[in-house]
């Protein structure tokens, strides 16, 4: 008996080491060229960070109802300033930015929300044009910049297929600039 039940704990214990195995295995879409195809996946049981290769404005708050103006640039998200380059110099921590991404939606999803994290110093999230979420208010200079720092979760309407994000992210009060964690997207 004892033995019948110690093979039942072994097998049981390799099915969760294999199961877990699996998972840690499992690739999860990024974002390639400022575009997030989530089509093919599970948001019913699946939480995704929102990283890869967005958009990425320099010295821009881009308005989210037009999209940008200057020149497109990709960079990797979520990362603070000070790894990104322009034209091989290194970004300050002091400045602003906005960053975009598009992401495709399976026809069929749940209510779905994002975990907005805090960033260096200050954002605005929109998607599709509205504004999504806010933490404290970025500016262009540090007198029109108010830092805040603070964890959302926001629930937006899921009749779409497609939404784009517009991230916009300022930072005069702080010694690191940017977003450095991931947007999580689910139904949360």
């Amino acid at each position: 008996m004892k033995s019948q039940r110690r093979k039942i704990i072994c097998f049981l214990l390799f099915l969760y080491s294999v199961s877990r195995c699996i998972a840690q295995d499992r690739q999860f879409p990024h974002a390639v060229g400022g575009v997030l195809d989530l089509r093919q996946e599970n948001l019913f049981a699946n939480q995704l960070a929102l990283d890869g290769q967005w958009e990425f404005y320099w010295n821009e708050l881009i308005n989210p109802q037009l999209g940008p103006t200057g020149t497109t640039r990709y960079t990797a998200f979520p990362s603070p300033w000070k790894k990104d380059t322009i034209d091989g110099k290194p970004l300050p921590s002091q400045g602003y930015a906005s960053y975009r991404l598009t992401v495709l939606l399976p026809r069929r999803h749940p209510r779905l929300a994002m975990r907005v994290p805090d960033v260096y110093s200050t954002y605005a999230l929109y998607g599709n044009g509205e504004l999504l979420s806010r933490n404290g208010r970025p500016g262009t200079t540090a007198g029109s910049t108010k830092p805040f720092w603070a964890l959302r979760v926001v629930y937006f309407p899921s009749e779409s297929d497609t939404l784009v994000l517009v991230l916009q992210v300022a930072n005069f009060h702080h010694a690191k600039g940017g977003p450095y964690k991931a947007i999580i997207l689910g139904d949360l």
